[in-house]
């Protein structure tokens, strides 16, 4: 869940780094130097895999994808290309 995540994302800029020390764990010069491109990239794909999911999509494709059951292999390598 991504409620988890966050919050566990959240608890690393509170714990100090070292014992004593008021550095914590991530500091907000880590955070800018992530690849949002990516980060975005990801949760973008994971949404939409899930949209496909809840709605039906995923299971549709599937089963007009078993008419290629008796396909030959040069021509789904050729499909897929």
């Amino acid at each position: 869940d991504g409620t988890v995540a966050m919050a566990a994302a959240l608890v690393l800029f509170i714990i100090p780094a070292e014992k004593g020390s008021s550095t914590p764990v991530i500091g907000w010069d880590v955070v800018q130097d992530l690849p949002w491109d990516i980060i975005f990239l990801l949760g973008g794909g994971y949404a939409l895999s899930v949209g496909f999911q809840s709605s039906g999509l995923s299971a549709w494709v599937a089963q007009q994808l078993l008419t290629l059951d008796d396909a030959s292999l040069g021509f789904l390598v050729g499909l897929s290309v």
